[in-house]
């Protein structure tokens, strides 16, 4: 009786504190983000209410040129902000769990990207060769009900997604070996307890035990 009493005066706590009313971050569970040199952006994120893509505008060349050419052997950190990115959607959406005729919501907003470094191969000898890291993504939209994207908007709030980055490198005859295509998969991550919240539960079962052992005593 007294273990429960202590976990449920912990998740009182927890339950009250600054970080558990914080606005949430809405997770990219599934979806892709596509980048490659002479093709449009596309992308699609998923999560428990939000279900949209498009085609986004953007400069590619902070991130595809981050090597151009590659030294074979050397690291190279792929890591990067899209700056004044603009998002269309093309298909129906959905946000906040309320769906949207396709072209009805016009998006605004920075992506930053984090696949971390990455070793360039030597060059292919078939032309190509491929490189998978793990990736971690961030993002605060805004979304508007006109495409100039003025007035009030309809929707703020931060997404936040990881998943695994496949990176081609090429071997171009007029430039070397570059790379040319960056394909971002978002996979669904099981949530980590905040360190706040690990510290209170600690304290609070690590009570109940000290007074169990003295009412034994």
């Amino acid at each position: 009786m007294l273990l429960r009493r202590c976990a449920l005066a912990v998740g009182v706590v927890v339950a009250l504190s600054p970080a558990a009313q914080a606005d949430p971050v809405n997770i990219i569970t599934s979806g892709s983000y596509h980048l490659s040199f002479g093709t449009d952006i596309g992308f699609r994120f998923v999560g428990t209410d939000f279900d949209f893509g498009g085609i986004a505008v953007g400069d590619l060349d902070p991130l595809l040129v981050a090597c151009r050419p590659c030294a074979p052997g050397t690291s190279v950190d792929f890591t990067t902000t899209l700056e004044a990115l603009l998002d269309l959607t093309n298909t129906p959406a959905i946000l906040e769990g309320r769906s949207f005729p396709q072209e009805t919501l016009f998006f605004n907003g920075p992506l930053t990207l984090h696949p971390g470094a990455v070793t360039a191969p030597d060059p292919p000898p078939n032309d190509q060769a491929i490189r998978r890291v793990p990736f971690v993504a961030s993002r605060f939209l805004t979304a508007f009900d006109n495409k100039e994207r003025t007035g009030i908007p309809f929707f703020s709030g931060a997404f936040s997604g990881q998943g695994t980055a496949t990176i081609t490198f090429s071997n171009e005859e007029n430039f070397g070996l570059v790379a040319n295509i960056v394909h971002y998969e978002f996979q669904h991550a099981a949530p980590t307890p905040e360190p706040a919240t690990l510290v209170l539960l600690g304290t609070g079962l690590s009570a109940a035990y000290a007074a169990r052992r003295r009412r034994r005593a």
